[in-house]
């Protein structure tokens, strides 16, 4: 997604957009798997738009409900690459040949998208392209935005078994919790 800061609504520093600011630029620095969550309404998406059009080595992507493996593979390429190529072999392998000459960081919104699926081979299939093509293979640096999931959230169910080597590349968990002070109200309103 390439925004200008001038495109988007303004965004009012507050405890969370500083966490999120400081999640977003220590995964770019050391490369880092980062995991943000939080209750809805606590700017996720906004700072990371506008962290995203202030850094040309940033790239956001707000996913669709319900994103399938193929559906996910096109919006990366079309999203890093500008195209799509064809086949989500092209397309995985394109993306691969792009992250592994640059540094870059990958911000992936709405990462819930990837948990609603029917078909656990499809919620695996998602997360494994995440972890082995983007992150694993290319270094690249890669964020995932939930809201209402935790880590510990991702340690239960049917897919806790996989969710395990998943959440054990995460080197930046940030829970950022619901609006409690007063001075962070204040600035909002």
């Amino acid at each position: 997604m390439t925004t200008s800061n001038s495109d988007l609504p303004a965004l009012v520093p507050t405890c969370a957009t500083q966490e999120i600011e400081a999640c977003l630029d220590a995964a770019g620095r050391r490369r880092l798997f980062g995991f943000i969550s939080g209750e809805t309404g606590r700017s996720k998406t906004l700072t990371c738009r506008h962290y995203a059009a202030s850094h040309a080595d940033v790239t956001m992507i707000e996913l669709p409900a319900a994103v399938n493996s193929a559906e996910l593979v096109r919006l990366v390429a079309e999203s890093l690459l500008g195209n799509d190529f064809g086949t989500q072999r092209a397309n995985r392998a394109e993306i691969r040949k792009y992250l592994k000459s640059r540094r870059h960081t990958i911000i992936i919104d709405e990462a819930n998208q990837l948990l609603h699926s029917a078909n656990s081979r499809t919620i695996v299939k998602n997360l494994e392209f995440i972890r082995r093509d983007l992150y694993d293979l290319t270094g690249t640096a890669v964020v995932l935005i939930f809201t209402g999931y935790t880590l510990a959230d991702l340690r239960h169910g049917s897919l806790s078994g996989f969710l395990e080597q998943f959440r054990g590349r995460i080197g930046f968990p940030l829970q950022i919790k619901g609006l409690r002070k007063r001075g962070e109200v204040e600035p909002i309103v």
